[in-house]
């Protein structure tokens, strides 16, 4: 019932809601579970005794290729493959340099995000961090962020720099 079709707007008046939409629905709701796995892995976490904390991962979404439409049989949607890695290095006792990098591939695409965070050891022990990443040719990525005790709270803001700058304004 919330869902409009080209049919149902007119040239002089607009939409008009009142007007049939000519599509037929057999199957409005759906269930299909959506599986994924992943795992990770960081040396020296907590530690701030540890310089070099080397980290890495891997995630697999979609593992069972769920149907992604009402309509189409065969439309499923592919494995996502999720590799991550990079290491924190403890540049004083407060503060820490993490360069990162992430490699995503669905299909026949990929995308690649490369960069570094800051983090700097408050004196009630929670941290602050921000950073600055790119992503295939594509964008500049900053970043900022506040940990409090074992939750972070961030924010990013992607700034288009390909020829896509034009679509996202």
């Amino acid at each position: 019932s919330n869902l409009s079709f080209e049919s149902q707007y007119m040239e002089d008046s607009g939409y008009d809601p009142s007007i049939p939409s000519g599509e037929m629905f057999y199957h409005t709701s759906i269930i299909r579970p959506d599986l994924g796995f992943g795992i990770m892995y960081q040396r020296g976490l907590t530690s701030r005794k540890i310089n070099f904390k080397p980290f890495g991962g891997v995630a697999f979404s979609h593992i069972n290729k769920p149907k992604e439409t009402f309509f189409v049989d065969n439309n499923t949607l592919p494995v996502r493959q999720t590799y991550h890695f990079g290491a924190g290095i403890q540049l004083s006792e407060k503060t820490e340099l993490k360069p990162v990098s992430v490699v995503m591939i669905q299909d026949h695409h990929h995308e690649i995000y490369a960069g570094a965070m800051m983090n700097y050891l408050l004196p009630n022990l929670n941290k602050l961090q921000f950073g600055f990443m790119t992503r295939n040719n594509d964008a500049v990525i900053a970043y900022a962020g506040y940990q409090i005790s074992s939750l972070f709270i961030g924010t990013s803001y992607d700034l288009t720099t390909s020829s896509m700058k034009k679509a996202t304004g």
